[in-house]
């Protein structure tokens, strides 16, 4: 373990100083997309935050599960955690336009209906009372923000060329840009010694920078890796 976080941070320090080149920009219904990566599932991810020297500060599990209904042209996507956190989003497919998300932690419910596009109908509860209810009109096409990790391996990666993509970011209440600054391939070793091929994607999200390892052949993410706020680290390991 110790071993491959060193990799991971020695990575980092070597991709983040590259300087951001002009990105294309992905839309829902780009006929770009790689759809045939895009598969029903349910995998699940090891979550670890550590310290800034290494040590394991807490850890959960993560339940991902994939449906793509061809008949009713939907696909669900749902985030299932261990301490009882829950995300499920449904966009369209083809096409991968977002309908509709629901994410629950404890009593806390934030809901967002996509059906009138562009205008965002929002609403969230705390302890069973709803707190805010309003709408938020997106500038750009864009995907659901819970299904934007999901759709990397389908994105032409293989091109090693930058991309950018729009999603709404509901922390914030504003549309945010997620950018693929920097593209390029590499060999993970994997926990059971294998050296498996993967592109390696630099990614950042508003202030966050962090790293994505897709498996060449299948396009599933095997790891995620960031630097946390005032030290430390958090990765995301496929198990």
């Amino acid at each position: 373990m110790r071993k491959i976080i060193n990799r991971i941070l020695l990575t980092c320090i070597t991709i983040m100083p590259i300087t951001l080149m002009a990105q294309n920009t992905i839309n829902p219904g780009d006929t770009i997309i790689h759809y045939q990566y895009l598969k029903n599932q349910n995998v699940f991810h090891k979550l670890c935050w550590l310290d800034k020297n290494g040590k394991v500060l807490q850890e959960a599990v993560l339940n991902l599960i994939t449906r793509i209904d061809t008949v009713k042209h939907t696909l669900t996507y749902i985030q299932l955690r261990n301490d009882a956190k829950k995300d499920s989003s449904v966009s369209t497919y083809p096409g991968l336009k977002p309908l509709y998300m629901l994410s629950r932690a404890g009593t806390d419910i934030t809901r967002y209906d996509y059906s009138e596009g562009h205008n965002i109908q929002i609403h969230t509860e705390q302890k069973g009372k709803a707190n805010y209810d309003g709408v938020f009109t997106m500038p750009d096409a864009y995907f659901d923000s819970f299904l934007s990790e999901y759709i990397l391996g389908a994105l032409p990666i293989e091109k090693l060329k930058p991309l950018q993509f729009e999603v709404y970011q509901g922390d914030t209440k504003k549309n945010g840009t997620i950018q693929i600054t920097k593209i390029m391939t590499d060999v993970l070793l994997m926990p059971n010694g294998n050296n498996t091929p993967v592109f390696v994607l630099n990614m950042k999200n508003g202030g966050y920078e962090f790293l994505v390892y897709i498996d060449q052949r299948s396009r599933q993410i095997l790891k995620t890796a960031f630097a946390l706020p005032g030290g430390g680290y958090f990765t995301k390991s496929l198990i």
